[in-house]
């Protein structure tokens, strides 16, 4: 999976911020902490959701069993505006 071309991600400060572009569904901004702006960032490239939560593990030296619910529902977020591709 992976982000769809028509979000791009901008950060500012300690914020991230999704936004759709022309062709998208969705209209609006996503607003989001720096650690989700980071999930964003990962998936910028092709990702499996076991090596997304393997990543963030490792960045914020953490246990899986925390990490895996977070990122599954910013998945299901991303999924439900149309921003992820499969």
């Amino acid at each position: 999976m992976k982000l769809n071309r028509n979000f791009v991600m901008k950060m500012d400060g300690q914020e991230a911020f999704l936004v759709p572009v022309s062709k998208s569904k969705f209209s609006g901004v996503v607003n989001w902490s720096n650690t989700l702006g980071e999930i964003i960032f990962l998936l910028e490239n092709d990702i499996a959701e076991r090596d997304l939560v393997k990543k963030m593990c490792e960045r914020y030296n953490t246990p899986a069993e925390k990490v895996i619910c977070d990122v599954k529902k910013v998945i299901s977020s991303l999924r439900n505006i149309g921003a992820i591709i499969e």
